[in-house]
């Protein structure tokens, strides 16, 4: 029988050789505990303390960890896989040597002290390894061909990359925005708001860029301060539809009319507040990119015909 023990508090007790398989031990307290080479595989520890305990060898497998604290833990050669580590607390924990094959990190929090020699590809395959929890599961779907293809596609086709200003109310005219072209009677669209620190190794430019090779068009609001450079940065690069869209009581960028030369990039529409656009947004916008995309299609069927 599965072990159904919510919120116990392990303090002191003598855990060595203890099955927790499937066992239910949601905000349990198991800090600092000796757990070496035990099965503590499907067990649901969401929420529970795991601060200092020693999990080195473990079977970890298909572990719900949401939510834990695993600060200062020892997980070195742990079996991860399947595991889910959504919003767990990883500050100076060591996970080393881990297998991390379809492990689950979103929203993780902190930093481990070691993760050195992760292998990042199940028993059976041939071995790879990286050094970051963060990319483990990015960079096994980079090695599977047919899902990356998948995920692009995914992402080229829903994607809608919103561009403008964040400050003086903005950021939620932008978010308002991507709300709307979440919901599916809009379409069930993918926004792309670039609204996160700039990665190390790449400028802003860049990483705009990158979401624009990624989206099926792009809105942009035209009174952002750097909306100048967004655009200058990519609207000769991708033939995707361009949307702009600009506030009745502001200024837009005057040279962006010789943009308008290029048939993908259409007349600014003018709304008067966030109701406004919204109501505005399926007739003026989405219709007529997906018209131009549909004409853009067309085109390439013809040319390279229908895979």
């Amino acid at each position: 029988m599965k072990a159904h023990l919510p919120g116990a508090d392990f303090t002191g007790a003598n855990l060595t050789g203890t099955n927790f398989h499937g066992a239910f031990l949601e905000r349990a307290i198991l800090n600092g505990q000796s757990l070496l080479g035990q099965s503590i595989e499907s067990a649901n520890l969401k929420d529970a303390f795991l601060g200092g305990t020693d999990l080195s060898g473990a079977n970890l497998r298909d572990t719900n960890l949401q939510g834990a604290d695993l600060r200062g833990a020892i997980l070195h050669q742990a079996d991860l896989q399947g595991a889910s580590l959504v919003k767990t607390q990883v500050e100076g924990a060591d996970f080393t040597g881990a297998l991390v094959h379809g492990i689950s990190v979103w929203g993780m929090k902190g930093t481990p002290k070691r993760q050195e020699g992760l292998l990042i590809t199940p028993k059976n395959e041939s071995a790879v390894i990286v050094d970051d929890l963060a990319v483990a599961q990015l960079f096994y779907l980079l090695l599977d061909r047919e899902k990356i293809k998948n995920v692009i596609d995914t992402v080229t086709r829903r994607g809608v990359l919103l561009l403008g200003r964040f400050g003086d109310g903005g950021l939620a005219l932008l978010q308002a925005l991507a709300g709307w072209l979440r919901k599916p009677e809009n379409g069930g669209s993918l926004p792309l708001l670039f609204d996160f620190p700039r990665p190390e190794s790449k400028t802003y430019t860049d990483t705009i860029r990158t979401l624009a090779g990624l989206a099926r068009f792009v809105i942009v609001e035209l009174s952002g301060p750097s909306v100048p450079q967004e655009i200058t940065a990519t609207v000769d690069l991708y033939e995707i539809p361009f949307v702009p869209i600009l506030e009745q009581k502001r200024e837009d960028w005057s040279m962006f009319r010789d943009f308008l030369v290029k048939e993908r990039v259409l007349e600014p529409i003018r709304f008067t507040n966030h109701d406004h656009l919204l109501e505005i947004l399926a007739e003026e916008a989405i219709v007529p990119a997906e018209r131009l995309i549909e004409k853009r299609q067309q085109r390439l069927d013809k040319i390279f015909g229908r895979a």
